[in-house]
């Protein structure tokens, strides 16, 4: 659960206009899914403006042909918010390439109709995580790269890419699992296969 007087002074000093609104959307998130973690950082738009903005930042857990894994994302909360659509961003680690798809470009920036059609009166974080997880859970954003890539082995399991051999590769856990997982297998077994990805 994130600090809520860190929290709220953050967006205070960013100058969000609906402070409580975004406070309570931030606590909510924290609590529903513990891999992510709110931070105060500077977000560079693309005509190079810099902006204080709060974003939650770690993993969600994204259950793919009945395994979950940790996806690394990062959601930047614009300080309109809920006004405008927040913007948000597949990180993969060092270990991972993005898959990109209709719903994650080669930067790692998420498209969805959900962000498209956003509605302030009734769109907020929580549904946008949701939406996140059962679009991922149908495309995986990201895959393991080949262990040649690798600069060491880690613990863990995540997808080969394209030309790999179907195994599992390593692959990091940061953050806690969420509360109400309990008994869920994080990542399967290493002798699983995974189906290949098309080149691009």
């Amino acid at each position: 659960m994130a600090d809520e007087s860190r929290v709220k002074q953050w967006l205070a000093n960013a100058n969000y206009r609906n402070i409580d609104i975004a406070l309570r959307e931030i606590l909510n998130i924290t609590s529903s899914y513990p891999g992510l973690y709110p931070h105060l950082e500077t977000y560079i738009f693309n005509d190079g403006t810099p902006m204080k903005l709060v974003n939650l930042n770690g993993t969600i857990p994204v259950r793919y042909k009945s395994n979950v894994y940790n996806i690394p994302i990062c959601i930047w909360i614009m300080d309109t918010h809920p006004n405008n659509a927040p913007i948000c961003y597949v990180k993969p680690t060092s270990d991972m390439a993005i898959k990109v798809s209709m719903y994650v470009d080669q930067n790692g920036k998420i498209y969805l109709p959900y962000l498209h059609d956003w509605v302030p009166s009734c769109s907020d974080l929580l549904g946008l995580i949701q939406v996140m997880i059962v679009t991922f859970g149908e495309q995986p954003p990201v895959f393991a790269r080949p262990k040649d890539d690798l600069p060491y082995q880690r613990s863990s399991m995540m997808p080969q890419p394209p030309g790999g051999s179907g195994s599992f590769m390593p692959f990091p856990t940061p953050y806690p699992q969420p509360a109400g997982f309990d008994g869920y297998l994080p990542y399967p077994p290493t002798n699983q296969g995974y189906p290949q990805y098309p080149n691009y």
